[in-house]
């Protein structure tokens, strides 16, 4: 293994999955026949955040902000209900309040 002074002279680069707003999830989740505690599905419709508070690491490490399209979150919560039977449904990110027009 090279010295620490020798990877340190190397640039390091971040991957950023640019695709994220044209994705959708799998919705061929099972659904058991019991009942569970959160039996709910869930559509992730963002990823990062905009506001970059300093105390916030999770801010900082999941930049850039990217924002899933409203078609594409329709599309993912009607699988979820019409294939996974899920009755409800949870939209995750990790600030939603931040999603352009929630209210």
């Amino acid at each position: 293994m090279p010295p620490s002074s020798a990877l340190a002279s190397k640039p390091a680069y971040r991957a950023v999955y640019s695709g994220f707003s044209l994705s959708t999830a799998s919705t061929a989740y099972p659904v058991p026949v019991i009942q569970t505690i959160q039996s709910h599905g869930s559509v992730e419709i963002m990823r990062g955040c905009p506001n970059g508070c300093r105390f916030c690491h999770a801010g900082y490490y999941y930049r850039p902000q990217r924002i899933k399209s409203i078609a594409s979150i329709e599309a993912e919560v009607k699988a979820l209900v019409e294939e996974g039977g899920y009755r409800e449904i949870t939209l995750s990110s990790l600030s939603s309040g931040d999603y352009p027009d929630i209210a």
